[in-house]
C-alpha cells in the first residue's frame, strides 16, 4: 500500500512525538539550571560578608551599594550565558534550534542591559553619600577617617 504525500505514516509521527518531548525536556532542564545559578549566586551574595544582607544596610547609600553588587554579579552570569546561547554548540543547536536559541539570546539581551543599567544606577546613588563624608583619601575607610582634618599639601 503505498503511502501519500500529505499524510504521515506511523513510523514518521512517534518519532517526531518523541523529538519534541525530548526537547521540551531538555528546554526545561536547561531553564532550571540557569535559575538555579542565579539562585546561587544570591545565595552566595547574601552570606558573603560586606556584601552580604546582613551587612550595616541601615541607610539608602549603603542597600544601594550592596543592589549594585548582586546586579553586577547577575549581569555577568547572564553576559555569559549570552555567549553561549549563540556560540553554536552543537549539542544545543541540534537539541534546542537555532531559531529558538536566538529569541533566548534576544531576551536575555535585553535582562543584562536592564541589570547593566540597574547596577550603573544604584553604585552612582550608593556612593554619592560616601564621597561626601569621607575626607581621608582613597587608602581609609569612611568611618575611621571622618573626624581628621583633611590633609594638606605642604
Amino acid at each position: 500500500m503505498a503511502t501519500s504525500a500529505v499524510t504521515p505514516t506511523l513510523a514518521e509521527v512517534v518519532p517526531a512525538r518523541a523529538r519534541a518531548r525530548d526537547r521540551h525536556a531538555l528546554t526545561v532542564a536547561i531553564a532550571i539550571a540557569a535559575i538555579a545559578n542565579v539562585a546561587a549566586i544570591a545565595w552566595i551574595w547574601s552570606a558573603g560578608g560586606a556584601d552580604g544582607i546582613g551587612y550595616h544596610w541601615g541607610n539608602l547609600d549603603t542597600a544601594l551599594i550592596g543592589l549594585g553588587r548582586l546586579t553586577a554579579l547577575l549581569a555577568g552570569y547572564l553576559a555569559l550565558i549570552q555567549v553561549l546561547l549563540l556560540a553554536r554548540l552543537p549539542f544545543l543547536e541540534r537539541a534546542i534550534g537555532f531559531d529558538r536559541l536566538t529569541v533566548w539570546h534576544r531576551w536575555n539581551g535585553f535582562a543584562v542591559i536592564g541589570l547593566v543599567v540597574a547596577h550603573v544606577c544604584s553604585r552612582s546613588g550608593g556612593t554619592r553619600g560616601r564621597i561626601a563624608t569621607r575626607s581621608c583619601g582613597s587608602t581609609g575607610t569612611g568611618s575611621r577617617c571622618r573626624n581628621r582634618p583633611p590633609r594638606t599639601r605642604g
